[in-house]
């Protein structure tokens, strides 16, 4: 399934990457949010996080979002683990991915498409 995931990830990489920059932002209007108390804003951003990490087939992180909203408290342990759990993926694939959470938009490299249709075979 990841493997699935990754090919999406290849074939769109400045999609990615924005995306990525965009999650950064998210997390840290969370956060503020989560301590300033402002739970419309809290699940307003968490829904559109869900969204936005399911787009790219990231369904184990979408998931997880799910269940925090779900909760009835949202706390800075939940952001805190959204955070770890993209941490998490963009390490294990930073080889192909060359970035990592709160880097720039820009994208380091694209993988020819030759390359990508190899990895999907």
């Amino acid at each position: 399934l990841e493997h699935k995931t990754l090919i999406k990830i290849l074939r769109t990489p400045q999609a990615f990457a924005d995306f990525i920059a965009d999650v950064n932002t998210s997390l840290q209007q969370l956060t503020t949010s989560i301590k300033h108390n402002d739970i419309k804003v809290v699940r307003r951003i968490l829904h559109t996080l869900k969204g936005n990490f399911a787009c790219f087939d990231l369904l184990q992180i979408a998931r997880e979002i799910h269940n925090i909203e779900e909760e009835e408290t949202i706390t800075l342990s939940h952001a805190n683990t959204i955070r770890n759990s993209t941490s998490a993926f963009l390490d294990k694939y930073k080889e192909v991915l060359k970035m990592e959470l709160g880097s720039k938009r820009e994208v380091v490299h694209t993988v020819p498409e030759d390359i990508i249709a190899e990895i999907e075979d």
